[in-house]
């Protein structure tokens, strides 16, 4: 390869690579807050890493329609939907705690029973889980058994 030919590759490398940065979606530095502190952010679904954990400062986030996703163990998932453009600066969530349940196998015969809260199926005994705040209907089944029914007043 002559030094022109080398030239002129390089010259069309550059071109190429220069097309690709021009096609690269624009983002905005954003700070993003939740109370309490420490949630992990999603945009649009609570899928794969999450953007960052609150509260953050300069988080890129793509121009246009975005769904942030705040997510904290023990608090209701909340969403803020927003167009993020040259005057978004903040977003911010205040999270809603959850009442949190734990029921424990009282007996050997307990071990892996169904658990439902309000008649819906939420796992086996050992299960610990978080409910919204009131009053709550559980009941344990293991088939061979009496259910176990009670209804219980919880609270955050």
């Amino acid at each position: 390869m002559t030094v022109r030919t080398s030239a002129l590759v390089l010259t069309a490398l550059l071109v190429l690579s220069g097309s690709a940065d021009a096609k690269k979606t624009r983002t905005r530095l954003v700070r993003i807050d939740s109370t309490p502190p420490g949630a992990a952010v999603y945009l649009g679904e609570a899928k794969g890493d999450p953007i960052c954990i609150t509260n953050a400062r300069r988080v890129p986030v793509p121009y246009g329609y975005q769904e942030f996703v705040f997510e904290l163990e023990g608090y209701r998932t909340e969403r803020v939907k927003m167009t993020v453009g040259s005057r978004t600066y903040r977003v911010k969530a205040t999270l809603s705690p959850l009442a949190k349940i734990v029921i424990t196998d009282g007996s050997p015969a307990a071990l892996r029973a169904s658990v439902f809260v309000d008649g819906k199926k939420v796992g086996v005994v050992p299960w610990t889980g978080y409910v919204e705040p009131g009053r709550r209907n559980i009941e344990v089944r293991q088939k061979g058994y009496a259910t176990f029914s009670q209804w219980i007043e919880v609270s955050a």
